[in-house]
């Protein structure tokens, strides 16, 4: 998984195809994976290592993966209302899991259901605040920049997050890495935890997506932080995942 991570594929490889379906009738985590990167995965990023170490590149919401930039003026935007919902923050988050055991990480994780079907167009700053999430608390519409992104570029930040670490924990590696973002994700568009790969891969590429950046002071604003907000492919529930640390 180390090398699939990275663009290697061995569906046709008989030998580690035949040792994979072996691995996943045991039941081995790693087993649930496919042996070949998906598009959504095509940005993820690895340390590149100089002289004097590794140089570990994080996505933003403010480079590469926008579609748009949300306007607070859009007359099209629909105003909608979002009732809070029972969520598995811990699986949401399992991607920063390190961040919150090992240093001085946090996050949040939050579901609503909305009142009316809506796009991740209508995700607007003023919405979010609405939702009175503790990562925006006390934060203004102009504190708050929210952005339409890509699904690649969401899972770019969900791998860094957990193959590269936090602030002072090492990351998990390719591998598991890769697995702990495709957990959030299964969290976060809301599929059976019994589900296969290619059915959250599905989900995921029916959902919208938006990034958060705000300098609300629940963000430490330092290098680790990132906002995620996924509407389901139902358009009737929104997930939010944050995480700081530093």
């Amino acid at each position: 998984q180390e090398s699939v991570a990275r663009g290697a594929c061995y569906d046709d490889v008989e030998p580690i195809s035949t040792f994979w379906t072996a691995l996943s009738e045991r039941e081995e985590p790693l087993a649930w994976l496919p042996l070949h990167r998906v598009d959504i995965e095509r940005s993820a990023d690895f340390p590149r290592y100089r002289g004097s170490g590794s140089v570990t590149h994080r996505p933003s919401s403010s480079v590469n993966g926008i579609l748009a930039k949300q306007s607070s003026k859009n007359p099209n935007r629909k105003s909608f209302k979002a009732v809070p919902q029972t969520f598995d923050q811990a699986s949401a988050a399992r991607c920063v899991r390190k961040w919150e055991e090992h240093s001085n990480g946090k996050f949040e994780a939050k579901l609503f259901q909305t009142t009316s079907p809506i796009s991740a167009a209508d995700v607007s700053a003023k919405q979010l605040l609405n939702l009175q999430l503790e990562c925006l608390a006390n934060a203004t519409p102009q504190d708050v920049r929210v952005d339409l992104v890509t699904t690649d570029h969401v899972f770019a930040i969900l791998f860094s997050a957990a193959s590269h670490g936090g602030a002072y924990p090492s990351g998990v590696d390719g591998a598991y890495g890769r697995l702990a973002a495709w957990k959030s994700l299964a969290s976060l568009v809301g599929v059976a935890e019994t589900a296969s790969f290619d059915e959250v891969c599905d989900a995921v590429s029916q959902s919208d997506w938006c990034s958060i950046e705000s300098t609300a002071k629940w963000f430490y604003n330092v290098a680790w932080d990132f906002g995620i907000v996924c509407v389901r492919p139902d358009k009737r529930h929104i997930a939010v995942l944050a995480a700081s640390d530093e």
